[in-house]
């Protein structure tokens, strides 16, 4: 369980380095030109925002798609990025639970094209458990 408990802190954690440290950005931008199999797709790890519902599939699903320039850097000692290595175990249940995300996601995006204007309430509200929403305009 501590071991999921860990996933998403430790992926939204390496993709704020990325984007904070320069160092770790020119190495994993290097890494990542490096690799001929990226080639057409994301280049960058998603980072984790609060406020936007997807974004933690987001920051799971370009870990995925860059999973091994993601691994490469944490053999760098230098980069001190040892506190954000997955193990083979995390790096599985990121697939699931990506997985299982996407069905959400997709839900959500085509409930928000049938009423657009939705907003939800705390998920342990009864109106929520009801499937009851109120409508803002």
């Amino acid at each position: 369980i501590e071991s999921a408990l860990q996933l998403l802190p430790r992926v939204c954690g390496l993709a704020r380095k990325i984007h904070d440290s320069s160092p770790v950005a020119t190495a994993f931008a290097k890494i990542v030109d490096n690799d001929p199999t990226i080639v057409g797709q994301t280049q960058t790890l998603a980072r984790r925002c609060a406020s936007r519902w997807n974004s933690d599939y987001d920051s799971l699903d370009t870990a995925l798609i860059l999973e091994q320039p993601v691994r490469a850097p944490m053999k760098d000692k230098d980069l001190n990025l040892k506190a954000y290595k997955l193990t083979n175990d995390q790096w599985n249940l990121a697939a699931d639970l990506r997985d299982v995300l996407e069905v959400c996601r997709v839900h959500l995006v085509l409930s928000s094209l049938i009423q657009p204007h939705i907003v939800c309430q705390r998920a342990d509200s009864p109106v929520l458990q009801r499937r009851e929403c109120t409508k803002r305009y």
